[in-house]
């Protein structure tokens, strides 16, 4: 298998950080929390037993349709350097690097190699495989801009009377409090981070390369979403698009921080209470995370490997 390289900046993410470790703790606690809900995993069984399985077909297929709106981005956001299929290859054989590293080092570094393979100097790659997330970044704001309303008013309905509240808040109020006082530590990294967004920014070339990455972005997290919506629908529940969009957009933020490999477990954990807070009782939201997981990071494993190896046979990186 190849051996990807990565970028010093892409290295220092996998230092071990306080933040790091409080997030660590923090998925550990969320599993903690949930296994003696496991107890009771019969209920979560029937559920899954008796699933819609044509829309669970449905959400695999916006599950594999994620993969390819990814290429779409890369392929413009690398100024259509390369081959399209290398990059959709790239794309599966990056998520399965992704199960086994944390913070999603692994596709970025494969995908940076195959442009410096290529001839591009390792600066300019590095630019590549930023475009997508600084783009991706600016679609995902804008639509929670758009959507943080009505999920918000949901979300304070739901709390209301809620025994949960107060222990929300006080979770809430310790993020921020951690996020305050380890700002200094990361002033640095956070100037590298301007910069290289600073790069991403520039190194879109014209209208219709800014055109495809921000679309596309948008069309991503939808699909991604649409595979959430689909796989509640497939446990004899429903949630409303809006309330999916903002958590696959929240699991999202908890896969790329947890310090797990492809955020194990603290995504999980994520997607259970936001679907409960939803309206799913405990056993719809286990199930209807447990297919939502399956279809989109599990199901693409055997795929990514296949896709990995056939990589490597073609020489595509080093």
């Amino acid at each position: 298998m190849p051996s990807a390289h990565f970028s010093q900046t892409q290295a220092t993410k996998s230092k071990i950080t306080p933040v790091k470790v409080v997030l660590l703790l923090l998925a550990l606690v969320g599993v903690y929390i949930l296994l003696p809900q496991f107890r009771s995993f019969h209920q979560t069984w029937s559920v899954l037993d008796s699933a819609v399985w044509p829309w669970a077909l449905l959400a695999a297929v916006a599950g594999a349709a994620t993969f390819f709106a990814g290429a779409i981005i890369q392929f413009a956001a690398g100024d259509s350097k390369g081959k399209f299929s290398d990059i959709v290859l790239l794309q599966f054989a990056g998520s399965f690097v992704n199960h086994l590293l944390p913070f999603s080092l692994g596709g970025m570094g494969l995908t940076e190699e195959y442009y410096h393979k290529l001839g591009i100097r390792r600066s300019q790659a590095v630019v590549f495989v930023t475009i997508p997330i600084i783009f991706g970044t600016i679609t995902t704001l804008a639509i929670l801009i758009v959507t943080s309303p009505v999920a918000l008013v949901h979300l304070s309905e739901s709390l209301r009377n809620n025994h949960l509240t107060r222990v929300i808040v006080l979770v809430l109020g310790v993020c921020i409090l951690l996020a305050l006082l380890t700002m200094p530590l990361y002033r640095r990294r956070l100037g590298n981070v301007l910069k290289q967004a600073k790069a991403g920014l520039q190194g879109v070339r014209d209208t219709r390369q800014l055109l495809t990455v921000l679309l596309g972005s948008a069309a991503l997290t939808l699909v991604t979403s649409s595979a959430l919506y689909l796989s509640v629908l497939a446990v004899h529940a429903t949630v409303s698009l809006v309330a999916a969009i903002i958590l696959c957009i929240s699991s999202s933020l908890v896969s790329n921080v947890a310090p797990t490999p492809d955020g194990l477990g603290a995504t999980e954990a994520a997607l259970v209470f936001g679907l409960t807070r939803a309206g799913l009782d405990l056993s719809q939201a286990i199930a209807g995370t447990l297919l939502y997981r399956f279809v989109t990071a599990w199901l693409p494993i055997l795929p990514g490997l296949i896709a990995l190896r056939r990589i490597d046979t073609k020489h595509i990186v080093r």
